[in-house]
């Protein structure tokens, strides 16, 4: 099952819907990211309007993000935006 999601760079909600659009649960996605599962809670904790980059350190928001790519969702990135 592949999923697209059309972003500039994921934010709570959209990682969120990711993660239960695999049916995961944050423990599973923290596990298979290879991060604690306290950082995936405050990840989707922040506010949808938040700036994740200014709450986690950007190598969790990536490992979080390539774990759900990697199990097929699709984040769709703007032209000229940088990925996470």
């Amino acid at each position: 099952m592949t999923s697209s999601i059309r972003v500039q760079s994921p934010n709570s909600r959209q990682i969120q819907a990711a993660r239960v659009s695999l049916g995961w649960s944050q423990l599973q996605l923290s596990e298979r990211a290879g991060v604690g599962i306290a950082s995936v809670y405050r990840l989707e904790a922040l506010p949808e309007n938040a700036e994740p980059l200014e709450n986690l350190r950007p190598s969790t928001i990536r490992s979080i993000v390539s774990a759900l790519e990697g199990a097929g969702v699709n984040f769709l990135y703007f032209e000229g935006v940088d990925r996470v």
